[in-house]
C-alpha cells in the first residue's frame, strides 16, 4: 500500500484542485455499492443522500461557492456514519469505510488540502484488503506474519485489477 500512497502523493502534488477534488470523488463513487449493499441489509441509512452529494460534487466542480452547501452535507453525513457496535454484518465496515472516504472528500473541498486525497485513496485500499481477507477467511492467528499477509494481499486478483484501474486513471490525468 505503501508504494501506492507514494504513486497518489506525487501525481496530486501536480493536479489542481479541481483535478484534486474530481479525483476523490471518483474514488467515493467507487465505494457507493458498499453503501447500498449496507442500506438493503440493514434498513438503516441514506444511500441517496450519497448519489446526490457526488452528483452535486460533479456539477460544481468548476464552481467554487458552494461551501456552505458542504458544511451542511457534513452534518446530513454524520447522520448516516454506521456506529459499528450497532450492526453485526460486514456490510457496516464497508458502509463505514465509504464515509470515511466522503468525509475526507468534504474536508477536501472545505479546506483545499491534497492530504485528504491521500486519506481517501488509503480508505479504498484498506476496503479492498478487508474484502480479500474476508473472501480468504484471514483471521489473526492464522496470519501472524505481516509480511506473509500482505504478500498475499498484494498478489490477490482484486488488488490486482483495483491497481490496474488506478494506474489507467492516472494515465487519463
Amino acid at each position: 500500500m505503501d508504494d501506492y500512497v507514494k504513486v497518489v502523493r506525487e501525481r496530486v502534488s501536480d493536479f489542481s484542485i479541481r483535478q484534486t477534488i474530481l479525483f476523490g470523488a471518483l474514488n467515493c463513487e467507487k465505494m457507493l455499492r458498499g453503501y447500498k449493499i449496507f442500506t438493503e441489509l440493514e434498513v438503516w441509512g441514506d444511500y441517496n443522500f450519497f448519489l446526490s452529494l457526488t452528483e452535486y460534487v460533479y456539477s460544481n466542480i468548476l464552481e467554487n461557492n458552494g461551501k456552505a452547501y458542504y458544511e451542511l452535507s457534513k452534518k446530513e453525513l454524520e447522520r448516516n456514519f454506521p456506529d459499528l457496535d450497532n450492526f453485526q454484518t460486514a456490510a457496516a465496515s464497508y458502509a463505514f469505510d465509504m464515509c470515511v472516504a466522503f468525509d475526507e472528500l468534504l474536508m477536501l473541498i472545505l479546506d483545499d488540502s491534497r492530504e485528504h486525497a491521500l486519506n481517501i485513496s488509503r480508505t479504498v485500499i484498506d476496503t479492498v484488503d478487508m474484502f480479500i481477507q474476508q473472501k480468504e477467511n484471514v483471521t489473526v492467528t492464522r496470519y501472524e506474519d505481516l509480511p506473509a499477509l500482505e504478500a498475499m494481499i498484494d498478489n490477490d486478483e482484486f488488488m490486482k485489477k483495483r491497481n490496474r484501474k488506478a494506474n489507467e486513471s492516472f494515465a487519463n490525468y
